[in-house]
């Protein structure tokens, strides 16, 4: 009896083990975006920018130039990324909060490689959690999201174009009445 008590508590101990490595473990971007990645075709990048003094800036960044492509792919392969306890979890995660770490941007990449069907998406929330395919991600160099993000607003135009729609519909409906108990404003 006692010899299998110390074997089971081998097991457990060795399964805690494993899931602290499997955590512990960075992966390459090759490894989270679905192993061999080759050429990549076009990238498309939203940013969102949160701030209390000027409210919310958008930024959109879609491109199938090899120059401003391979700027955003060296960013993303600079880094090495961890994986998630949660990812260990059956079906997985399929969203994600903002951590202590929010700075009120997140941004949106999605990456398509030449003679893949499905494209790459990672979602960036905070300068340490992404999600994406392989699960939760965590990347190891702090300073990637900034990068990113900056890249983005640098090589890539305001966007303003849905929001102003968007506005300018509302506006037109509250004046005309009908919006308000539509929308519940």
């Amino acid at each position: 009896m006692k010899k299998g008590k110390l074997i089971v508590m081998g097991a457990v101990l060795a399964i805690i083990l494993l899931a602290g490595a499997y955590r512990l473990w960075p992966r390459s971007f090759k490894s989270i975006a679905g192993g061999e990645t080759g050429e990549l075709a076009e990238a498309s990048c939203f940013l969102t920018v949160n701030s209390f003094e000027s409210g919310m800036s958008f930024y959109e960044l879609k491109t199938g130039d090899p120059a401003l492509v391979g700027g955003l792919l060296d960013i993303l392969e600079s880094c090495r990324y961890q994986g998630d306890f949660r990812n260990l979890i059956p079906g997985g995660p399929d969203s994600l909060g903002s951590g202590r770490n929010y700075d009120g941007r997140h941004l949106e990449i999605e990456l398509r490689f030449a003679g893949r069907e499905e494209p790459f998406s990672l979602h960036l929330v905070d300068r340490d959690s992404g999600l994406c395919g392989y699960g939760i991600v965590h990347p190891t160099n702090g300073g990637t999201f900034a990068e990113l993000a900056e890249y983005v607003q640098e090589h890539g135009v305001p966007w303003t174009a849905g929001l102003n729609t968007f506005t300018s519909a509302v506006r037109s409906g509250i004046r005309e009445g009908y919006m308000l108990r539509k929308i519940h404003i």
